[in-house]
C-alpha cells in the first residue's frame, strides 16, 4: 500500500516538473516573438497531411512568402489556423539574425498553450504541496 502512495507522489511531482518546463518554453516563445521584428507575409501554399485514420485529425503545413531588407523569403509557418487561405496576408515575426526563421504573430496557440500548461502546473503544484504536508504530518505522528 505504501509503494502505491509513493508512486502517486512521484507521478504528481513529475507532472509538476514537466508542466513547469513546458510553461517556461511557452513563455520563452512569447519573449522571442516580442523580440523579433514584424513583417507582412502572404500565405502561398497550404498542404494537408492526412493521418490516414478517420479518428485522427489532419495536420497542415502552411508556407508563406515575405520580404526582409529587399530579399524574398519562403518559410513554413509554425502553426495552422482555420481562417488561413492561400493569398491571405498575415503578420509574422522574423529572426533578424536569420530572416528565414519566422514565428506567426498570432498569439492564439501560444496563449492556449500558456493557459493549459499553467493550469496543469498549478494543479500539480497544489497537489505536491498537499502531499508534502501529508508526509510531514505522517512523520510527526510516528
Amino acid at each position: 500500500m505504501r509503494n502505491n502512495s509513493i508512486i502517486k507522489y512521484v507521478i504528481i511531482f513529475v507532472l509538476a516538473v514537466v508542466s513547469a518546463v513546458f510553461l517556461a518554453l511557452t513563455i520563452g516563445d512569447i519573449a522571442k516573438m516580442n523580440a523579433y521584428p514584424k513583417t507582412e507575409a502572404v500565405i502561398d501554399d497550404i498542404n494537408v497531411i492526412s493521418s490516414g485514420d478517420p479518428d485522427e485529425s489532419d495536420s497542415y503545413e502552411v508556407f508563406v512568402t515575405y520580404t526582409v531588407d529587399g530579399k524574398d523569403y519562403r518559410s513554413q509557418l509554425n502553426h495552422y489556423d482555420a481562417s488561413y487561405s492561400v493569398g491571405k496576408k498575415i503578420e509574422v515575426h522574423y529572426n533578424p539574425g536569420d530572416p528565414a526563421e519566422i514565428l506567426s504573430a498570432e498569439f492564439t496557440p501560444v496563449i492556449i498553450s500558456l493557459v493549459i500548461w499553467g493550469l496543469v502546473f498549478l494543479v500539480s503544484a497544489f497537489l505536491s504541496v498537499n502531499v508534502i504536508i501529508a508526509l510531514i504530518r505522517s512523520a510527526l505522528a510516528k
